[in-house]
């Protein structure tokens, strides 16, 4: 897909869809939902879009509240994170996912 561009703002409107995600996961998803949206931030890391640095300090203050809900604590947070950023980077992605083809 040479010559191919990312639209203005996608990364950014990931992180925050991913971010926001993770703050309003209830109690029973809140592992989960940092796990699946550090996977997805994780693709665009290896993909070039973002910086992991800035992901992971993103995602450690979206989980804030969940952590001094003491639904884990920071290191559990901190493993969770570098594991779906680990898995993320096995697929790498560039941009939008084209949803029409099959």
């Amino acid at each position: 897909m040479a010559g191919r561009t990312v639209p203005a703002g996608y990364a950014s409107a990931a992180v925050r869809a991913e971010v926001d995600a993770v703050r309003a996961a209830r109690a029973g998803q809140r592992n989960h939902a940092l796990f699946c949206a550090s996977v997805a931030l994780g693709q665009l890391v290896a993909g070039g879009l973002l910086d992991e640095a800035p992901i992971r300090y993103q995602l450690h203050l979206a989980c804030a509240d969940h952590i001094a809900a003491g639904a884990f604590t920071t290191a559990e947070a901190m493993a969770t994170i570098t594991s779906g950023l680990h898995r993320g980077g096995l697929t790498p992605r560039t941009g939008p996912r084209n949803r029409s083809a099959a």
